[in-house]
């Protein structure tokens, strides 16, 4: 069986219906206690960016009305991390790739722009893909990120020093870009004491 159909066999797709970023009640609307369990794979596209988790979403179930809830924990820890990992990549930026990382690190397009000395008309082409970010800009804007994003997901080792010493591959196209899998771990927080916490970490495709 190929890796796609290891992974079609047991995904589950999201959809704005029926995502829930903070459900915590197990109750459903029609006063049923629901089913909770933890799927093994499952498919998402946060900002468009395409991801597939691993041990990490909750799906709710009311055997009742059929109802199910899909619950993705730290949602911006997993947009953070999928950031970091395409930055980490040599493969050049997509418009949309670019869109997606500056919105993962909360800042207009206004701010980007001043950031990286630019205008907003410039910083509008690359995102749109009507111009492609040079690659001087483009090591500016990951290592900017890079700074930007590394405390929301700790798990995820950049190193600066490399990204100022990368040569970017071109893409062909949005549909060749692999797909990020990404696993909820336990790790040691050093900066809180040494408390065990949880974070995505990469992870291998099936």
């Amino acid at each position: 069986m190929t890796k796609g159909a290891n992974i079609a066999r047991m995904i589950r797709r999201d959809s704005a219906s029926d995502v829930c970023r903070n459900r915590a009640s197990n109750v459903c609307r029609c006063d049923t206690r629901v089913e909770v369990r933890t799927l093994d794979i499952y498919e998402t596209a946060l900002f468009g960016v395409k991801m597939v988790l691993r041990d990490a979403v909750l799906e709710k179930e009311c055997k009742d009305c059929g109802k199910k809830i899909f619950t993705i924990p730290d949602q911006g820890g997993l947009i953070a991390a999928a950031a970091l990992t395409r930055i980490k990549s040599p493969l050049k930026l997509t418009g949309s790739e670019i869109r997606f990382i500056r919105k993962a690190m909360e800042i207009s397009a206004k701010d980007l722009s001043s950031c990286l000395a630019v205008t907003c008309e410039t910083l509008s082409r690359w995102e749109n893909s009507k111009q492609p970010m040079t690659p001087a800009y483009e090591k500016l804007f990951r290592l900017l990120a890079s700074i930007r994003l590394r405390e929301r997901a700790p798990i995820i080792d950049v190193d600066l020093s490399m990204i100022g010493k990368m040569k970017f591959k071109s893409v062909g196209t949005e549909a060749d870009l692999p797909v990020m899998v990404f696993q909820r771990v336990k790790y040691k927080d050093l900066t809180s004491g040494s408390r065990i916490s949880e974070a995505y970490s990469e992870s291998i495709a099936a």
